[in-house]
């Protein structure tokens, strides 16, 4: 198992690539359903308006699974050339690099955190989960929240949607939105960053347009705006100076055979941030139109402000801090598991040849009873030892000498000594040997869940990503602790996420 990227983004593929790809819920639920019917692997799905990625803690047979579902569900043919593949450590920094705002259109983009949490809630609800992608995911958070808090990286326009009325504003008569009519066609979450970039321009008239009414009334009310019947649309397009297009819709619905002709010397700047694009390309050809897509807005918006550029170090020392966190952590996990493993599958052992030995003097209807008191039993008498050994510096000597002491004593009677090598140099581990960095020691919250049945993914972790992974909310999440959580009444408490 290891952490891979697999991806399309606006740096290597045109909106025309990128936009077969763009998954709305209901393609999005059919790839999960599709997913774990076909593998055990955990994997995140993030589709944007610039990326589409697949996060995947796996085998590259899985990578080779998300393309081949990729295409299934957008009915379209992978393009692999113009796609990237990351692995083990470069996969790690470019999660959280890209849920830092470090590789967004917009740099220091605010909303790619907000779509990043809501792609982690989306595949822990369909339970795609584990605990590397729990704590890869959280750690991202923790990534981005400091760079946002601690440096410049993202003040002024933080997003497409306001960059988008940048860029309407530089197009406008002496670089000027005052005294222009505006309409913005669609009412989502780009749709409301763009009408909180207005707020601050005196706009001769604001016009909203959206497939429910409903929602194109809730914000003309909140930004006191008027509202245009979604089947009108063309006629207030054709009488605006500025039309900013984001709606969620999978096809074309600004249309030119539905707009008329305008004076050249008046003409309207149409701004389609939407992927799929939804302005018809032949508006192009219509006298009195221009049209800017993503791929334009790149282009527009290549020179970032200098407080922005100069943030960018001291907000790649914050990504880079967390992701060798990241990694020490990944190297305790890899040492530890094989020595839990042994020991867990030794006491198994013998709870079940007990278990068997009296099978006769059991009755019939108790044994389901008896079969939870003893793993009961079993879980509770593995608890403390096991979080305490989770709890110890990887760095100390005592780790490593106890890591080889266990092994050598529960190792099964076939294999005399297992001895996995100490975390710096763990059999297998992905991310190489000699990361210079300090680890911080494990700590554990007791939680009161019932042993009896562990938790499911979804159960283990809180689905709201703005709280943090404290043990005591996420009972059994093994991204914390294993089966510490269990009411076995005293163990050590800190706060570790």
């Amino acid at each position: 198992m290891k952490l891979f990227v697999l991806g399309l983004d606006y740096q290597r593929a045109p909106v025309a690539d990128r936009e077969a790809f763009a998954l709305p819920p209901a393609t999005l639920h059919r790839f999960y359903g599709a997913w774990t019917m076909a593998t055990n692997a955990a994997c995140v799905v993030l589709s944007t308006c610039n990326r589409t990625e697949v996060i995947v803690n796996g085998t590259e047979q899985d990578v080779a699974l998300a393309e081949r579902l990729l295409t299934s569900v957008a009915s379209a043919a992978w393009p692999a050339h113009l796609a990237f593949i990351h692995d083990d450590e470069d996969a790690v920094r470019h999660v959280l690099s890209v849920a830092s705002g470090l590789r967004s259109l917009v740099l220091g983009d605010a909303q790619i955190l907000h779509q990043v949490k809501e792609a982690y809630r989306v595949a822990v609800e369909h339970d795609t989960v584990d605990a590397v992608l729990h704590r890869l995911l959280h750690t991202a958070f923790r990534s981005a929240k400091e760079v946002r808090t601690e440096t410049s990286f993202g003040h002024g326009a933080a997003s497409v949607s306001s960059r988008a009325v940048m860029v309407a504003r530089s197009h406008a008569p002496d670089q000027q939105l005052d005294g222009q009519h505006v309409v913005l066609v669609g009412a989502g979450q780009m749709a409301l960053a763009a009408l909180n970039a207005l707020t601050s321009h005196r706009l001769a008239s604001l016009t909203i347009t959206n497939r429910s009414r409903q929602h194109a009334e809730a914000l003309a009310r909140q930004y006191g705006g008027q509202v245009c019947a979604w089947h009108a649309r063309h006629t207030a397009i054709a009488r605006a100076d500025v039309v900013l297009v984001a709606s969620g819709a999978r096809e074309p619905i600004v249309c030119a055979e539905a707009l008329p002709p305008r004076c050249p010397t008046r003409s309207a700047l149409v701004i389609d941030i939407a992927v799929p694009r939804n302005v018809e390309a032949t508006v192009r050809d219509l006298q009195g139109y221009t049209v800017l897509d993503l791929d334009e807005l790149n282009a527009d918006v290549a020179e970032v402000s200098a407080a922005r550029r100069s943030a960018l170090p001291e907000a790649q020392i914050i990504v880079d801090t967390h992701l060798a966190e990241f990694v020490i952590w990944f190297f305790h996990q890899q040492a530890l598991q094989p020595t839990i493993q042994a020991i867990r599958s030794t006491f198994e052992t013998i709870r079940r040849q007990e278990l068997d030995r009296y099978a006769d003097q059991i009755p019939a209807m108790a044994r389901a009873d008896v079969e939870r008191l003893t793993e009961s039993i079993l879980q509770k008498l593995l608890a403390v030892p096991i979080v305490r050994l989770k709890t110890t510096d990887p760095n100390s000597l005592d780790f490593e000498q106890g890591i080889k002491a266990l092994s050598a004593i529960f190792a099964p009677t076939d294999e005399p000594s297992a001895r996995p090598e100490p975390p710096r140099e763990a059999a297998g581990c992905p991310f190489g040997a000699g990361l210079e960095a300090e680890s911080e020691t494990a700590h554990v919250h007791a939680g009161a869940v019932t042993p009896d049945v562990m938790p499911s993914t979804s159960e283990r972790m809180p689905v709201d990503p703005d709280q943090p992974c404290m043990p005591a909310r996420c009972a059994a999440c093994r991204a914390c602790f294993d089966i510490a959580a269990l009411g076995i009444g005293q163990t050590p408490t800190g706060n570790d996420a």
